[in-house]
């Protein structure tokens, strides 16, 4: 006879607080029935200041086509009673964008109620931040003033350089050849001083991983090495930080002609792979060192450089990439031109 197992009833989640925390109410509304939604906005009518259903809401509107008038309600509410909570700095492009459409109207109304929050909490730099989020979309400029002051307002807060190091590098993207390197620089300079700032849930890994390959792609070999060596350090504890660390060092090294310990670092690469294959295998970092590779007439280390990607792309959802990175191998093999397209444009996205 068969016993049932009893299942574990599932432990209460502590109380919104305003904190990264919140994402599980979030996360949990995603994944809500419709009969549970129309419970929650019930529940709403008795207390209309109910954080955990505004949030859940928010989650079970926000990747949907359909409630999208509901799914704005709520942001409004985040934005009115929520300002400085960290769920809001993500509500005007990063998390609504998977289906949510900016309508003339709701940007406006939008704009007006974080104007409105700005004014009247000009000193809170949380605030500033999530309004400067929001303005990215739709004003640039409002954007990188409102970081500025946020910078201002909080010297020992990492979010807001962080953010500008993000501005100034998306600017250079877009920007003339001869103004690239200036933006750059400014990028660099609020990557460091993000580093130097408290860290608030993982900015310091983040720069770290997002800006060692634009310094090396820009030449600022020096400050690449010191990031991707804390990037090592902090990998201590987690395989993908490693991967990251180990990719940037052998860059480094190939841009340097450092062959000893090019050879050295892609080896520990490939042994980082064999244990956890991943998608560092074919991030932009690591085709961008494919492509150094071929440029410099390297092509038998750019052959050696792809069989690690190949090996290191094993994972399930990886298959496509892995694809692309053995037709370049074997283009090479051929003493063919490969097929560098996508490359190429990978490489040009690695700002």
């Amino acid at each position: 006879m068969r016993l049932k197992t009893m299942r574990e009833p599932e432990r209460p989640r502590p109380a919104p607080d305003g904190t990264n925390a919140d994402w599980s109410y979030v996360f949990a509304g995603e994944e809500m029935p419709a009969t549970e939604a129309r419970e929650k906005e019930r529940e709403l009518k008795s207390d209309p200041d109910d954080l955990a259903c505004h949030l859940m809401l928010l989650g079970y509107y926000g990747g949907r086509t359909t409630g999208q008038d509901k799914y704005f309600a709520h942001l409004l509410w985040m934005i009115s009673h929520r300002p400085a909570d960290t769920v809001s700095f993500y509500l005007g492009h990063d998390y609504s964008s998977r289906a949510f459409v900016w309508t003339k109207e709701r940007e406006r109304k939008a704009r007006d109620m974080w104007n409105h929050q700005v004014k009247r909490l000009h000193t809170n730099a949380q605030v500033l931040c999530n309004a400067a989020a929001f303005f990215r979309k739709f004003d640039q400029p409002m954007s990188e003033r409102l970081f500025k002051r946020a910078k201002a307002a909080d010297p020992t807060l990492a979010l807001p350089a962080r953010q500008l190091a993000y501005h100034y590098r998306f600017r250079a993207s877009k920007a003339p050849k001869s103004k690239q390197a200036t933006l750059i620089r400014r990028a660099l300079i609020e990557a460091d001083e993000a580093l130097r700032r408290r860290d608030n849930h993982g900015e310091r890994i983040g720069v770290l991983r997002e800006f060692t390959p634009t310094a090396i792609k820009f030449g600022h070999l020096e400050q690449a090495r010191t990031y991707a060596l804390r990037l090592k350090y902090y990998g201590e504890g987690f395989y993908l930080w490693s991967q990251y660390a180990y990719l940037f060092l052998t860059w480094l090294d190939l841009r340097e002609n450092r062959m000893r310990g090019f050879r050295f670092k892609l080896k520990r690469l490939r042994k980082l792979f064999k244990s956890n294959p991943s998608h560092v295998a074919s991030c932009n970092a690591a085709l961008c060192l494919v492509g150094d590779a071929i440029k410099m007439g390297e092509m038998s280390i750019a052959q050696d450089v792809l069989r690690v990607l190949i090996f290191g792309s094993r994972e399930p959802q990886g298959a496509q990439k892995q694809a692309e990175l053995k037709e370049w191998l074997a283009a090479l093999r051929q003493e063919r031109e490969p097929e560098l397209i996508i490359l190429k444009e990978r490489m040009d996205q690695l700002f």
